[in-house]
């Protein structure tokens, strides 16, 4: 994700990665199950990490591991409530936020 504003106004980029885990498809195949992970969570999880990051300065942000840590906790804790939210098939298995710099 490019250009992500945080607080004080100042772009920065992140590299955004979650894993996710299928069940209950019984026989629905591969391309099924990506299509409805990418349709139902993709932008949701963009704009969870737009919302997250908007919340910290540049500085917090870009420099403390702190920071970091805290707007991944946010973020997994939002996914994980979304999809139960949903009711969706999937469980989160993994999730990382980084700014480029970390990345």
């Amino acid at each position: 994700m490019h250009d992500t504003m945080t607080s004080d106004g100042v772009p920065i980029s992140f590299s955004c990665h979650r894993g996710v885990t299928s069940h209950g498809f019984g026989s629905v195949d591969q391309e099924f199950r990506s299509e409805l992970v990418s349709n139902n969570l993709e932008e949701q999880f963009k704009t969870m990490v737009r919302q997250a990051v908007r919340k910290r300065g540049m500085n917090e942000t870009a420099i403390s591991t702190t920071a970091l840590d805290a707007i991944d906790a946010e973020i997994r804790d939002a996914l994980k409530e979304f999809i139960k939210e949903k009711g969706l098939p999937i469980q989160l298995v993994t999730m990382t936020v980084r700014t480029s710099q970390s990345a």
